[in-house]
């Protein structure tokens, strides 16, 4: 679905306001309580320069207090100068080391494999896959607009992660959600025998099929998901922190995570708009398509290199 084809007609006391994408619409003229819920949407896009016209344009509708924008770090915000350690060698190895007969995977032991990405992570360099998106994000958040980053990463990751923002101009301390400085130990998103406490029903819960949660972070705007379904980590923050918001943007390189945002509020009347962003597309694709001999061959140089300097047994 383009963006460019939606509109729709609004009514409020004897007005009626027809919304097209690029129009423009005067700061408060239909905003907060007075502005009807739109319906919630999911895009497909290459370009993140849609998700921020889309942002603004619901600052307009409902008031920039009242939105929310989470975007996911991995090939969407941010992508690895080589693929070693990146998001598509990351799911190929996940994948390998759920087969029979694993040949592929650099180890079996899921602990064992956490370690070596936090190895890989800590040495590689990232960049945006649009020069431009840092600027997106800082003007997201001038505008007003609470901003978080939602990332399926571990909370071990946390200290990486930031590091790796912050080389990229990337800074989500501005317009958090909540307190900046977040809350200082991890927590579990919910409980299966009482996700009351959390926000969420039973229903929601039963319909999504919740696994026993784990441990999740937060703090200076950014959430460690550590693997759980994002849009009830989220809903889950936003329950913790007593925010509310009319409209919620998310933007995620992967659709099932925009499919499960998309999930996790449907028995809300906050209007959702999710972004399937492909900008990174070609180079998952070429990776998955090649014989992932690259890969291997720099991993084996990667271990020698990291036993010879960091040998197992003092010298």
């Amino acid at each position: 679905m383009s963006l460019h084809t939606f509109s729709i007609v609004a009514s409020f006391i004897s007005l009626s306001l027809t919304l097209h994408p690029s129009a423009s619409l005067a700061k408060g003229q239909l905003s907060g309580a007075s502005a009807p819920a739109l319906a919630s949407e999911a895009f497909d896009t290459p370009d993140f320069a849609d998700f921020e016209t889309k942002a603004l344009e619901l600052a307009q509708v409902y008031g920039a207090e009242n939105v929310l924008v989470a975007y996911d770090i991995d090939n969407t915000l941010l992508a690895t100068n080589q693929y070693l350690g990146g998001d598509q060698w990351y799911n190929w190895q996940s994948a390998e080391m759920k087969k029979p007969q694993p040949n592929d995977a650099i180890t079996q032991d899921p602990e064992a494999f956490a370690q070596i990405c936090a190895k890989l992570l800590t040495l590689s360099l990232m960049h945006p896959p649009e020069a431009s998106i840092p600027a997106t994000v800082r003007r997201l958040q001038e505008a007003g607009i609470t901003s978080v980053a939602l990332t399926a990463r571990r909370y071990d990751l946390r200290d990486i992660t930031s590091l790796a923002l912050q080389d990229n101009g990337i800074d989500f301390t501005k317009q958090a959600l909540g307190s900046i400085q977040g809350y200082p130990d991890t927590f579990l998103p919910y409980e299966l025998a009482k996700p009351e406490a959390y926000g969420l029903s039973k229903d929601l819960v039963k319909s999504l099929n919740l696994e026993a949660p784990r441990p999740v972070s937060y703090s200076r705007g950014m959430i460690m998901a550590g693997g759980i379904q994002k849009g009830i980590v989220l809903r889950s923050l936003m329950h913790k922190t007593k925010r509310s918001f009319k409209a919620i943007l998310f933007i995620d390189d992967a659709v099932h995570n925009t499919k499960d945002v998309q999930a996790a509020f449907t028995d809300t009347p906050i209007t959702v708009m999710t972004f399937r962003y492909g900008r990174e597309d070609q180079k998952v694709k070429e990776f998955q398509a090649s014989d992932k001999s690259e890969v291997k061959r720099s991993w084996a140089e990667f271990k020698v290199l990291m036993d010879r300097l960091f040998p197992k047994q003092a010298t």
